[in-house]
């Protein structure tokens, strides 16, 4: 077994204090904030992180972040989601044309077809009630069954995997669009935060809310969360941009 132990002293040379963190509970590691992974240092050292730095994920990722600058807050959900399964694909593909007129009402962004109205109000339905995804499993077959007359029961399938897809990908992106426009309209905005341990996933976890005006009174509204291995100033400062 090798003899080396991760150094504290190594955060804070120049070379890796940008993304260099220890590992908790475990010395003979150290953690990328850049690639996001463990490096084994029992065997090399500091060795192990000159050579990591060479590897090209890292390279480009150093490069992304220097190049990153504090975006406006409506470039937050600019990034491309992952590409549905092919089944799921064209019925998330209609909703996100359904709303991307500019509408505050929710039931005309919907209403491209009313089989789709009726799968994002169900899925809509599904959130309200915190109702898990697995139990949408065979819910086409039941509506087959009980409403027999029915075309729109004929079309509809909402299972586990399209109803996390709709929810995620096409009514979230919705009023995540609603929030950015309206913080954007009414100018000065401030950030407010939590960082606390996630039981579940024995994770920090980063809450972000945005207190902003509108329609005459201060709103406050969750914006997301984030999962921290760390809570150093710097990581969170890293994890709110």
């Amino acid at each position: 077994m090798g003899k080396c132990k991760f150094s504290g002293s190594w955060v804070n040379d120049p070379a890796f204090k940008d993304w260099l963190r220890p590992v908790e509970g475990n010395n003979r590691q150290a953690y990328c904030s850049v690639c996001k992974k463990n490096i084994n240092v029992n065997w090399m050292g500091a060795n192990a992180l000159r050579s990591h730095m060479q590897s090209t994920k890292h390279k480009n990722g150093m490069r992304a972040r220097r190049e990153q600058l504090i975006l406006p807050i409506s470039a937050v959900c600019a990034a491309a989601p992952p590409p549905p399964p092919p089944q799921i694909s064209a019925t998330v593909g209609l909703l996100a044309n359904a709303t991307a007129p500019a509408t505050s009402d929710l039931r005309v962004a919907m209403g491209a077809t009313p089989t789709l109205r009726a799968e994002a109000l169900w899925c809509l339905n599904t959130a309200v009630k915190h109702h898990s995804l697995n139990s949408n499993e065979g819910i086409s077959e039941l509506f087959k069954e009980m409403f027999p007359d029915s075309d729109i029961a004929k079309s509809f399938t909402c299972g586990k995997d399209k109803t996390g897809y709709i929810i995620r990908f096409g009514l979230a992106s919705f009023f995540k669009k609603q929030l950015v426009d309206g913080i954007n309209k009414a100018g000065p905005f401030v950030l407010m935060f939590d960082e606390s341990l996630n039981q579940a996933s024995k994770k920090k976890q980063l809450d972000i809310h945005v207190r902003y005006w509108e329609d005459d009174r201060v709103q406050s509204r969750y914006f997301g969360s984030q999962f921290l291995g760390h809570g150093r100033a710097e990581d969170l400062l890293h994890h709110i941009k």
